[in-house]
């Protein structure tokens, strides 16, 4: 069975596909975007999953050794093999047919003490990490900026406006931190969000975690987590991380459009500031 494709009815209780239209719906089939967006990150969670599961001998070690090998042949080649591949139920469903066509029934033994919640829930944390901490990064980067800037002008004279009118007078140093300040609020929304960013939530389960032995403080740590799951329940139910961080978000886009007018003012007619030429337009 090794090298055969899985036969659809031996995967579970359904026994034909969905409508397409339904399919369309609930399943996304393009591979392509998969093999970026989400593969390289079910190959991370199966890999702790497998060293853990042989660590507290769930599986054994010829298993796990076989299941590393595939998952680094399939990052090696960017998950090509899947990617060509139909997906009439989605791209995880598609990458673990995959897996045990090349290495045998055996490999659903990766499900061990998981399921479909907590790995989903984890694959959400681990795709938001990257976008998340370059934000964070390229925001501190700003005010670092801002901050040099207003040291060097604290004797800079600027106008005040009110009402787009110059009104009042004032210095450089004293807008720049006006900008500081809201962005490090803004920054100081985002850091919030790290502590839950930071927890795994495999072994959680479905929800009620499991009876079989396993580490969730290991795979948490082979995938760069601080910590397993506080509670199982508020694990893979809640969904508030996601929320958290599109406020977050939406809160230093306003910040950052009330910078960008106040910019356009002074570049505008009063002159007081230029942009240089790969900026215009």
């Amino acid at each position: 069975m090794a090298n055969e494709e899985i036969p659809l009815q031996s995967t579970g209780r359904i026994k034909s596909t969905l409508h397409p239209e339904a399919s369309a719906i609930v399943f996304d089939s393009d591979l392509q975007r998969a093999t970026k967006d989400e593969l390289p990150f079910y190959a991370d969670i199966d890999r702790a999953q497998a060293v853990m599961l042989e660590r507290v001998g769930l599986i054994n070690r010829a298993l796990a050794r076989k299941i590393l090998t595939e998952l680094d042949k399939l990052q090696a080649e960017i998950f090509q093999s899947i990617a060509c591949r139909p997906a009439p139920r989605g791209s995880c469903l598609a990458y673990e047919d995959y897996l045990r066509s090349r290495i045998g029934n055996e490999t659903s033994n990766l499900h061990l003490g998981r399921s479909r919640n907590d790995i989903n829930a984890t694959l959400v944390k681990l795709k938001l990490r990257a976008p998340y901490q370059e934000l964070a990064a390229e925001l501190l980067k700003l005010l670092q900026v801002l901050c040099g800037l207003a040291r060097g002008h604290l004797e800079t004279v600027f106008p005040l406006h009110t009402h787009r009118q110059p009104a009042l007078p004032s210095t450089f140093a004293h807008h720049l931190a006006a900008f500081a300040s809201a962005l490090a609020r803004d920054l100081d929304a985002l850091l919030a969000v790290h502590p839950i960013l930071n927890l795994s939530y495999l072994g959680a389960g479905a929800g009620g975690g499991t009876t079989l032995p396993i580490r969730p403080e290991l795979t948490a740590r082979l995938l760069g987590f601080s910590s397993p799951p506080l509670n199982s329940i508020d694990g893979v139910a809640s969904r508030d991380l996601v929320l958290r961080l599109l406020a977050a978000c939406a809160i230093l886009g306003s910040s950052l459009s009330r910078i960008a007018e106040t910019l356009l003012l002074w570049v505008g007619d009063d002159g007081l500031a230029t942009l240089p030429d790969e900026l215009g337009v």
